[in-house]
């Protein structure tokens, strides 16, 4: 079908009367055809946000329903961690007394089988008490309600090397700190986290005196420092670098000199994380080790939400 615009022009004579009309016609059949596409194709278009609008909606409510729920079983598994590890204790208390009684009063008329035996559950029940602690600070490490406020990074770094200072005088360990930036945070778990980060460095120590150093590595400019925390120990095999973050991972055995309930990193990713920063590692076996840590400088809201 043919689509033509048609436009009328009066000719006139010298008295100004029309004489003739001209018509001239115009073949807009191919803009027609090409509006009509243009419609078409706009349509389908609108159809396909609409439909697409729609999943996405219907994905978002979804996705919050499943954020709503995860974050109720995490508070659960919180309460729940922290109710069994809390009530633990009591039991675990009174073994250690009664054991401690054992000893103080019986174990010389105990036979050498005997001894070992009531010596390795004396040391087993220990053990237990050390885990049953580090469960409650690692469900501690998110469910912390802590105003976040403004303070120099150096502050909780000297207290945490001052709580540090009879296993600092045991190794012969020494602690170098650097500079350190302003930072908004939850002051008693940066505490918390350097102490564990130093600790690891003057306890996994190598033939040499220990000594960490602690210093900032980021730019003025960057929203976040970048603390590294380095120490001259036994270091490790970097393979192992995402195991050493997970609850009750350690990389030396039971019978190792190097104690441990393997919690302490993992605490410290839990900190970093609530935080909004991220935690790795460089090292090599027998060449020391050092944890870099990225937290943000400032935190929005001014105390981090749950």
């Amino acid at each position: 079908m043919t689509t033509v615009i048609v436009n009328y022009v009066p000719l006139l004579d010298e008295n100004g009367e029309v004489q003739q009309i001209l018509g001239i016609t115009h073949d807009i059949t191919e803009r027609k055809v090409m509006e009509e596409k243009l419609k078409k194709s706009q349509n389908e278009l609108e159809f396909r946000v609409q439909e697409r609008t729609a999943e996405l909606e219907n994905m978002y409510e979804k996705l919050a329903v499943h954020t709503r729920m995860l974050e109720q079983s995490n508070r659960e598994l919180q309460d729940f961690v922290h109710v069994a590890s809390h009530d633990l204790q009591e039991p675990l208390r009174k073994i250690q007394i009664f054991a401690d009684r054992i000893a103080t009063e019986n174990l010389v008329s105990l036979d050498d089988s005997a001894r070992d035996h009531f010596l390795r559950m004396q040391k087993a029940a220990a053990r237990m008490q050390a885990l049953v602690l580090a469960l409650l600070k690692y469900s501690r490490a998110t469910s912390s309600q802590s105003v976040f406020s403004k303070f120099n990074l150096r502050e909780p770094v000297d207290e945490a090397v001052s709580d540090l200072g009879a296993l600092c005088e045991e190794e012969e360990g020494c602690v170098e700190i650097s500079k350190l930036p302003e930072i908004e945070a939850d002051r008693v778990q940066m505490h918390q986290l350097f102490q564990n980060l130093i600790a690891n460095g003057l306890k996994y120590r190598s033939e040499e005196k220990p000594v960490i150093r602690v210093f900032d590595s980021a730019s003025p400019s960057d929203p976040f420092c970048e603390i590294n925390v380095q120490d001259n120990g036994i270091g490790f095999d970097e393979r192992h670098l995402k195991k050493i973050f997970k609850p009750f991972q350690r990389l030396h055995g039971k019978d190792s000199p190097y104690e441990g309930t393997g919690m302490g990193l993992s605490i410290c990713r839990r900190i970093i994380e609530r935080h909004g920063g991220s935690i790795t590692a460089r090292s090599k076996p027998g060449q020391g080790a050092t944890f870099i840590l990225r937290l943000p400088k400032n935190q929005d809201g001014g105390e981090k939400k749950q």
